[in-house]
């Protein structure tokens, strides 16, 4: 058995278990190098590293314009956005809604919070 199998194995056997006892299960996926090709630098289902975005309720993708301008990269975006925000892309919702949602970024703790507008 491959990893990959494996990996799709056991998290569907984890993502029962959530169903069964009622608890929410998250799977944190690293992206492959394919988004920093890209002028958007925007992630999509298919950057995840471990496909198992099939098996999933929700996929939420997050993008931090911050982190390409602090490396010195031109990332086309609103100038409010390139500080202490995080965009998050939610790309695939089974029980609502699917779009992009702003969020405030605090690097220091890695927290997500509510953006003040």
């Amino acid at each position: 058995m491959s990893e990959l199998q494996e990996a799709r194995r056991a998290a569907s056997g984890c993502k029962g278990i959530g169903h069964t006892l009622k608890f929410p299960f998250m799977l944190i996926s690293q992206l492959t190098k394919e988004v920093e090709k890209r002028a958007d630098k925007w992630p999509t289902p298919s950057d995840l590293s471990y496909a198992g975005e099939a098996e999933s309720d929700a996929c939420l993708l997050v993008m931090r314009p911050e982190h390409y301008v602090s490396r010195g990269e031109y990332i086309e975006c609103d100038a409010a956005d390139k500080k202490g925000v995080a965009l998050i892309n939610v790309g695939k919702n089974k029980q609502g809604r699917v779009g992009m949602v702003r969020m405030q970024f605090t690097k220091e703790f890695s927290a997500f919070g509510d953006l003040a507008e």
